[in-house]
């Protein structure tokens, strides 16, 4: 999960009740020393990188075999897992709530990973030429289970954190939980549903009887 600062209109109180404006660089950075600025700047740079987002899990696991886990993550969790993300628990994650609502900055929990339809089998115009570092390969229904249960604590984090008519908010991904090319038929499917359901509504009344259905379906040589 990581937490991520909310819109400035969304702030909470600062010392208060003061909103945090985020045209105001100098407000809005307060908070940050001089090393997380610098650390922000190299990570913000990198990232314009297009190889290296597109191929960051290959660099990862390359460094992995040649200089270990423990040094590699030691690596990242210094420099983008600590630019990106609020923390790896719930623990770490209500320290950055709390500064973070302290400076009039709600907060949005977000376990970043959704899995992708595979790229021979992704209709063409679909996302085409976007380089993402938030999709992963479908495993399992197993890994979509794992997934779901890091939402949910994202949310039990989020709802945790509530002081009075300040609240945090939990983001999810539906790709997430499960697999890409059936989540993707099934909202293709409730398109057509729409579509239909709307040629069928002539009166725009919201809703279809029977013989309606029945009419429309006819008439439309079904």
């Amino acid at each position: 999960c990581r937490g991520v600062g909310g819109g400035g209109g969304g702030g909470g109180g600062r010392g208060g009740g003061e909103e945090l404006d985020f045209d105001d660089g100098t407000a809005a950075l307060a908070s940050k020393g001089m090393g997380e600025l610098l650390r922000a700047h190299l990570v913000l740079q990198l990232c314009r990188v297009p190889p290296l987002v597109a191929y960051g899990r290959r660099m990862y696991s390359l460094s992995c075999s040649l200089l270990g886990q423990s040094l590699t993550d030691a690596c990242v969790k210094t420099t983008f897992f600590g630019h990106f993300c609020g923390g790896e628990d719930e623990k770490e994650l209500s320290v950055v709530l709390q500064r973070m609502r302290g400076l009039g900055v709600r907060s949005i929990l977000d376990y970043a990973a959704e899995n992708d339809v595979p790229e021979g089998s992704r209709p063409k115009g679909r996302s085409e030429g976007v380089v993402s570092a938030r999709t992963f390969d479908y495993v399992n229904e197993q890994m979509c289970d794992s997934n779901a249960s890091m939402v949910v604590r994202a949310i039990e984090a989020a709802a945790a954190a509530k002081q009075g008519d300040r609240v945090e908010f939990a983001a999810m991904k539906m790709t997430a939980f499960g697999q890409p090319a059936l989540l993707e038929r099934t909202s293709q499917v409730l398109s057509a549903l729409q579509v239909a359901f709307t040629r069928l509504d002539t009166k725009s009344a919201g809703m279809l009887t029977t013989r309606e259905v029945k009419e429309g379906l006819r008439l439309m040589g079904v």
